[in-house]
């Protein structure tokens, strides 16, 4: 009897392991390149594929989808074998077979089953934003943006695509679903009706593309439908308060006295009737106010254009803002201006990051010699506005340098911080940009959250440093003509969720010659408050101490700052570094790569902390041990990615920190071991560039550093170097035309957090691997994972 017993549990033994081999052997898969047609090649990435691995496949038929969705039964008698073409133990690439129609696909692989081409939600957003709305709302009569992958496989599919809203109720569904109108669609966006009826509340967003029958349905998306929270309508007639807006006489105080007016009123419409109103000055448009005039070409507000004398004719800026204001239906235009529209978070963005000596002239304005410096972050709306700004009007003359605008611009062929932005936006909320003009030096509408920037002219003819630059998250840029450079930026926001469709680039003619550059050089740990009022200072470096020309620091108060070392040689080569004592004049650094020798340097002192990276202990569930012991405060809210070793590519956030165990939002689809390297910062990507076209640039979007989840799908680029990445991981480039490709010599970039790409001989689009190319050769861990290019010449 006991050798019986003995025997059964030796047998169940084996059976436990044998189980326990096969659950850890399997291969599992947790991101697919899509979009894909029939004969086109499929990468599925995860981990454990063998290279016999077996691969079926199915046409999944396009029945009636009703409203809700059912899984796909994934019957044996129709599915059909395939045999990868290249495997590895993270990758698998195999074929759709050229006979299956256009569709949605199901692929089970080592008891995987999933679908391929099903329409995916990423974030939506109204096609005009109100005041009050945040990210995931809409309101009643609204029409609605629905952005993601696979929202339509083919034009010939849009009478098929539908939309639906059920209804919830304390989470959980509640309600008939309610169909909506699709207005119009494409491949990775659609735009939809929301009843004007509908009754506020909560709801499950799904999208079917018109494939898969009942399990073509998207997952649901949350969505909220709130009612519209409107400003004070009361209306605040310039000509009530003395305007003749006859272009002789001066408006100036009739258009102060309307703004206060409304100011008092708790806002209101400031109404400019059409004429041409002669003012001078700066004006503060106070919160929950839209100025409003009768049309770009009706109605227009000028500052005087004589030949500015010394530097007091240049006003600070034209217009002051602090969030919650509408400008709408006028034109600007101005000469003798440093800036025409500055909105407060733009200077709070500053102070932040350690410029603020560079608006230095503002702060005065803000603290109360004009505008009140408030409190809103929100609700900013800028709708068929044109700006003419026009600080270089004429030509320089002999002694350029010793003139007025070279002391003050620089004639724009010089970095000047701070100057000649005809827009600056900072850290918002709700904002849209859509149906303008503008032209002048720079602008700048970065940090945004939940913007809009659409049917919009950019044109910056001024000079070599002349910009277009934006930035943020959840950021709809969309049928816009952006003349000369222009370019991402981010400094206090990561770049993640953004759609930038059908824009054109061109007529660039002096500068770096690119278009929208997208650069995420540096991971963004945790943002950080600068301890200087520069965020650059010249220094001496010898061996791992800097030495500062005055004594301007705190005792200790960049401990743990992120620095970029950057020297004056022609090499123009940096070294990130992390600072671990400083006192009033040196700060000691950490040691690494070798630095230049007892020379002159730049320091730049970025505006986050330095991510962390750290091998795995152990992982179980959704918590994970580290083996770094040094856990910096403000773990929690960052994100975890495994970028090297087992598990590799996978993405998760940190919900809990214990020690050095960190819980995180979800388990991992395949948990790492000892080999996994994590990276701990702010990840940014999930960003679709469609059908975008450029002419006479170097590049189309170039990318740099850490991106994720990327697509560049339908863009064309004539007379240029292309679309080029040096890395990232799941960048997918489709369908995209290179013609007539054109080399440009390499322009030096001042600006360390902007990646330089040298110049190329030949053009290229997708990833170019050249160590010569980039400075990423000192990164410790892959930086390219998950890359795929299709259809592209």
């Amino acid at each position: 009897m006991v050798r019986k017993k003995i025997y059964i549990s030796f047998i169940f033994s084996i059976c436990l392991f044998l189980f326990v081999e096969s659950l850890l052997g399997r291969s599992t898969v947790f991101w697919s390149s899509e979009p894909v047609d029939p004969a086109d090649g499929v990468v599925l990435y995860g981990g454990g594929f063998d290279p016999k691995e077996e691969i079926f496949l199915w046409a999944v038929p396009d029945d009636d989808p009703k409203t809700n969705y059912i899984p796909f039964s994934f019957a044996k008698e129709k599915r059909v074998s395939v045999s990868p073409i290249q495997v590895s133990d993270q990758s698998i690439k195999f074929q759709i077979p050229a006979v299956f129609p256009p569709g949605i696909f199901g692929v089970e692989i080592s008891e995987n089953r999933f679908l391929i081409n099903r329409p995916h939600i990423e974030w939506c957003q109204p096609a005009r934003l109100l005041p009050g709305l945040k990210q995931d709302e809409t309101y009643p009569g609204s029409e609605l943006c629905i952005i993601g992958k696979n929202i339509l496989l083919a034009p010939e599919d849009a009478q098929r695509l539908k939309v639906i809203l059920v209804p919830k109720k304390d989470g959980q569904k509640d309600g008939q679903p309610i169909i909506l109108e699709v207005i119009e669609a494409e491949k990775y966006c659609c735009r939809v009706k929301i009843p004007d009826n509908l009754t506020p509340g909560e709801f499950d967003l799904l999208v079917h593309n018109g494939h898969g029958g009942p399990a073509g349905w998207s997952d649901a998306y949350f969505l909220k439908v709130v009612p519209a929270t409107p400003w004070p309508n009361k209306i605040f007639n310039v000509r009530d308060y003395g305007a003749k807006g006859n272009g002789l006489a001066d408006d100036s105080q009739a258009l102060r006295k309307a703004l206060q007016a409304a100011e008092a009123n708790g806002g209101g419409i400031v109404y400019i009737p059409a004429g041409t109103y002669k003012v001078r000055g700066s004006f503060f448009i106070p919160p929950k106010t839209l100025l409003e005039g009768d049309g770009m070409d009706f109605s227009w507000l000028k500052w005087p254009d004589n030949a500015p004398l010394e530097e007091a004719d240049f006003i600070s800026a034209a217009f002051l803002t602090s969030g919650q204001f509408s400008l709408e239906e006028l034109s600007i235009s101005i000469r003798n201006a440093k800036r025409v529209l500055v909105d407060s978070s733009a200077l709070k963005d500053e102070e932040f990051i350690g410029n603020s000596r560079d608006w230095e002239d503002l702060s005065a304005l803000f603290k109360g010699k004009v505008a009140p410096l408030k409190e809103s972050s929100s609700d900013v709306f800028i709708r068929n506005v044109r700006i003419q700004f026009f600080p270089f009007y004429g030509y320089p003359k002999e002694n350029i340098e010793s003139s007025l605008l070279w002391k003050i611009l620089k004639w724009g062929l010089d970095r000047v911080d701070g100057l000649g932005y005809s827009i600056a936006l900072g850290s918002l909320s709700n904002v849209e940009i859509s149906g303008c003009e503008i032209i002048g030096s720079r602008q700048r509408a970065v940090h945004l959250k939940n913007g809009r920037i659409t049917q919009n002219s950019f044109y910056n003819p001024m000079g070599a440093f002349c910009i277009t630059e934006i930035g943020g998250e959840r950021l709809f840029v969309e049928d816009n003509w952006f003349a000369d450079e222009s370019s991402f930026y981010r400094r206090l926001l990561p770049l993640r969720y953004l759609y930038v469709a059908h824009n054109q680039f061109s007529e660039f003619g002096r500068g770096n010659k690119e278009a929208l550059s997208f650069n995420l050089n540096f991971p963004m740990g945790k943002k950080r408050e600068a301890a200087l009022k520069s965020s650059s200072l010249t220094a001496s470096l010898s061996g791992n101490e800097v030495t500062f020309k005055e004594n301007i620091l705190t005792k200790d108060s960049l401990v743990g700052q992120e620095i970029v070392v950057m020297g004056h040689s022609s090499k123009r080569e940096f070294f990130v570094r992390k600072v671990i004592a400083n006192s009033e004049q040196k700060i000691t650094i950490d040691r690494g790569t070798s630095l230049p020798v007892n020379q002159e340097v730049t320091i730049y002192f970025l505006p986050w902390d330095r991510p962390l990276i750290s091998t795995v202990g152990s992982s179980e569930g959704i918590k994970t041990t580290i083996n770094e012991k040094n856990i910096f405060p403000g773990l929690v809210g960052m994100d975890a990615l495994i970028i090297s070793g087992k598990g590799a590519g996978q993405l998760r956030k940190v919900t809990a920190l214990n020690a050095n165990t960190v819980s995180l939002d979800k388990p991992w689809d395949i948990v790492p071991d000892f080999s996994s390297l994590l990276l701990f910062y702010q990840w940014e990507g999930k960003a679709i560039f469609f059908e975008n076209q450029s002419q006479d640039c170097r590049f189309l979007f170039p990318l740099s550093g850490l991106a994720y989840d990327v697509i560049f799908d339908g863009n064309q680029v004539k007379r240029t170097q292309g679309m080029i990445a040096s890395s990232g991981f799941f960048i997918q480039w489709l369908n995209n035309v290179l013609d007539v490709a054109v080399s440009y010599p390499v322009v030096e970039n001042k600006d360390p957090l902007d990646q330089e790409i040298r110049s190329l001989n030949f053009g290229v689009l997708g990833f170019l691997i050249d160590p010569n190319m980039t400075n990423l050769s000192n990164v410790p861990f892959e930086m390219i994972r998950g890359g795929f290019c299709d259809r592209t010449v």
